[in-house]
C-alpha cells in the first residue's frame, strides 16, 4: 500500500482553527471527485425514497378517499330517508308540546291541563265539574278537535313511517311491530277524544260520572300505546344505526 493510499484511507477529520480564521480544506482532484461522487449517489438515493414515498402516500390518499366515497354513495339513499324521518318525528313531538302549553293557556289553572287526557287519578266528581264548566266547549274546539286530532296523526304517522322503514332494514319480520304499536295508540286516542267530546257536549255530571271507568281504561291503553310507540321507534332506530354500518368496497 503506498503512502498516497494511505493517507487517502484515513478518516476525514476537519481541521480545527481560530475565530474569524478563513477555513480551508487542500484536498487534490481525486479526493474532491470522490467527494461529489458520494454526494450525487446520496441526493439519487434521496430523492428516489421521496418520490417512491409520495407516490405511495398519493395512492393510499386516493384510495381512501374512494373507499369513503362509495360509502357515502351506498348509504346516501337510507340516510336522507332516516333525516327526513327523524325530522317528522320530531317535529311531531314539538307540534304535541305546542297544543300542550296552547292548553294551559285557556285552562288557566282553573282545572289541571286536560287531566282526563294525561291522567287516571281524578275523580267523578272533578270529570263532572268539567263537563259542567264554561270551558267544555273551548276543551272540545279547538283543543281536541282540530289540535288533538292533528297531533294524533302526526305522532301515530311519523313513529309508525320511522319505525317500519328502519325494522324493513335490519329485521323485515318484525315490520309490522312499527305499524302495529302506533295504530293501536291512535285508535286509542281516537276513541278518547270521540268519548270525552260527547261528555263535554252533553254536559250531564251523572254520565260523565257513569263514563269514568270506561274513560280512563280507554286513556290506559292509550298511554301504554304511546309509550310502546315511542320504545319502539328509538330501539328500531338503534338497531339501524348498530347493523347498517356505510358500505365500503375494497377494490
Amino acid at each position: 500500500m503506498t503512502a498516497r493510499a494511505a493517507v487517502c484511507r484515513k478518516p476525514f477529520e476537519p481541521p480545527r482553527h481560530a475565530r474569524g480564521q478563513r477555513r480551508e480544506f487542500n484536498c487534490n482532484a481525486a479526493e474532491k471527485m470522490g467527494i461529489c461522487r458520494t454526494a450525487i449517489a446520496i441526493a439519487r438515493r434521496y430523492f428516489s425514497l421521496s418520490e417512491s414515498f409520495a407516490g405511495a402516500r398519493d395512492r393510499l390518499a386516493r384510495g381512501f378517499l374512494r373507499h369513503i366515497a362509495e360509502g357515502r354513495a351506498g348509504m346516501s339513499h337510507q340516510a336522507v330517508v332516516t333525516l327526513i324521518l327523524a325530522g317528522l318525528v320530531a317535529i311531531a313531538f314539538g307540534l304535541f308540546w305546542w297544543v300542550d302549553t296552547y292548553s294551559d293557556r285557556i285552562f288557566a289553572k282553573r282545572f289541571r291541563t286536560r287531566f282526563p287526557e294525561k291522567t287516571l287519578s281524578y275523580t267523578a266528581e272533578q270529570l263532572g265539574g268539567l263537563v259542567t264548566s264554561d270551558l267544555r266547549m273551548k276543551y272540545v274546539c279547538p283543543i281536541l278537535f282540530p289540535l288533538d286530532l292533528i297531533v294524533m296523526l302526526a305522532l301515530a304517522g311519523a313513529m309508525g313511517a320511522a319505525s317500519s322503514y328502519w325494522l324493513v332494514q335490519t329485521y323485515p319480520s318484525a315490520a309490522w311491530l312499527g305499524l302495529l304499536v302506533p295504530a293501536v295508540y291512535l285508535l286509542s286516542d281516537l276513541i278518547e277524544d270521540c268519548l270525552l267530546a260527547w261528555l263535554l257536549l252533553r254536559g250531564d255530571p251523572k254520565a260523565a260520572a257513569r263514563s269514568v271507568s270506561t274513560l280512563k281504561a280507554i286513556t290506559t291503553i292509550k298511554l301504554a300505546g304511546i309509550s310502546a310507540a315511542v320504545v319502539v321507534t328509538v330501539l328500531s332506530l338503534l338497531v339501524w344505526l348498530l347493523r347498517s354500518p356505510p358500505p365500503i368496497t375494497i377494490a
